[in-house]
């Protein structure tokens, strides 16, 4: 007997824009985050926060990315903490001296909407923030991934981040925390 194929139907093309978001935002991203948080496919792969976690990280204390459609549909958000608001137990996780953390970013939380997920979304939401915080001194980003999701794994080792430990953490939720030094070269 011959391979049988499947007809994969493509995806259609789409043009998204990234850019820093504003407390305009803040709904859309929010219902993407609940949207994350209700997926029952996976639900040890996400971890939600609340509205004024969201807000936070738009002023000194983070970033935002959000990715549109060209017709301003929000399709993504992309949450980077920053030290000012100080680093979490990630850090502590590693053995981050008090030096190390003031020099750490957090790429906390990443949610594509379901419609656009295949789209290279997180990557380049990824890229967009690094660009943005290229100029300030933080020598680590630090993040964590559910073993079982390959698909963020993927996306952020093929940004240049490595398993650095398996932890439980986020009230038992079973982590890699994953690192990138950004004092290497790429």
């Amino acid at each position: 007997m011959g391979d049988r194929k499947e007809h994969v139907p493509e995806k259609p093309e789409v043009t998204f824009t990234i850019k820093r978001a504003v407390e305009a935002d803040v709904p859309e991203i929010n219902a993407i985050m609940q949207e994350a948080a209700s997926d029952q496919t996976h639900p040890d792969w996400f971890v939600s926060s609340d509205i004024n976690y969201i807000r936070r990280n738009l002023s000194k204390c983070g970033i935002t990315a959000i990715a549109r459609t060209a017709e301003g549909e929000a399709a993504g958000f992309f949450i980077i903490e920053l030290p000012e608001g100080g680093v979490d137990e990630l850090a502590d996780f590693l053995g981050f001296t008090g030096e190390q953390k003031q020099h750490t970013g957090i790429m906390d939380t990443a949610v594509v909407t379901r419609r656009f997920r295949g789209y290279g979304l997180q990557g380049r939401m990824l890229a967009f923030c690094e660009d943005e915080l290229k100029d300030r001194e933080l020598w680590y980003y630090l993040t964590t991934i559910h073993p079982d999701n390959k698909y963020s794994l993927a996306n952020m080792q093929g940004g240049g981040f490595e398993i650095a430990k398996r932890v439980v953490c986020y009230g038992g939720k079973d982590r890699y925390i994953l690192v990138k030094d950004r004092r290497k070269k790429e």
